[in-house]
């Protein structure tokens, strides 16, 4: 095959330089979705593929990860950002004249990070108890209803909004109260949608009356 091998590749050398080293744990994803077996075979793609000039390095810690984009300018230089998964501003863009100032400037910016990954990594340890132990309840009380409650992502992040409809304009949508009661679940209503009658209103202040929860609240226990 002519032309320049996989190998020689400036952010694949970075690559295969990273991978020795015993600290790093990562993965990489090249410009183009560049893999050796495309570049190795580039004669028969049209159009002929450009060589990758720039590498997304992904380390995990834990529940935790933290990822850099390394560039190949065209000064010969590498110059690494950091991609903000946690915030922090003591990791800035890095530039680099070798291979190894390259390597040694990614290594110098984990140890920096992996405080902060170890205090994300627990948030993401506890918040995935968190969405496990929602989980068991949403199916214990789809059981004992006796119908789908469907779930929503609040914040991205978990699945903390429940809601129960027939349409879209009737429906009724809570949270969990408190998570970590599984046993007897405390729901909170946030949002009722729908059109009712006098006689459904009177129903549905009967219940919050004789609610256990509004009586021990007016009793002030």
């Amino acid at each position: 095959m002519k032309g320049q091998k996989w190998e020689h590749i400036p952010v694949v050398k970075l690559s295969l330089l990273l991978e020795e080293k015993s600290w790093f744990n990562g993965s990489f994803r090249f410009s183009n979705e560049m893999t050796k077996e495309q570049w190795d075979n580039r004669e028969n793609i049209l159009p002929v593929p450009e060589s990758p000039r720039s590498v997304f390095i992904t380390i995990p810690y834990k529940y935790a990860k933290v990822s850099f984009h390394v560039f190949f300018s065209n000064r010969g230089t590498f110059d690494i950002q950091y991609r903000q998964e946690i915030q922090t501003k003591k990791v800035r863009k890095r530039t680099a004249r070798t291979l190894s100032e390259a390597v040694s400037k990614i290594e110098s910016a984990v140890a920096i990070l992996i405080p902060m990954m170890e205090i994300r990594s627990e948030k993401l340890k506890e918040q995935a108890k968190q969405i496990e132990r929602r989980k068991k309840v949403r199916e214990k009380l789809q059981e004992e209803w006796g119908c789908t409650i469907c779930g929503k992502q609040k914040y991205g992040e978990d699945e903390g909004m429940w809601s129960y409809f027939i349409t879209e304009d009737f429906k009724i949508m809570f949270t969990l109260k408190d998570d970590k009661n599984t046993e007897n679940p405390l729901l909170e209503i946030y949002a009722l949608d729908g059109h009712f009658t006098s006689q459904d209103m009177k129903r549905f202040i009967d219940v919050l009356a004789t609610s256990s929860t509004a009586v021990a609240a007016r009793m002030g226990v």
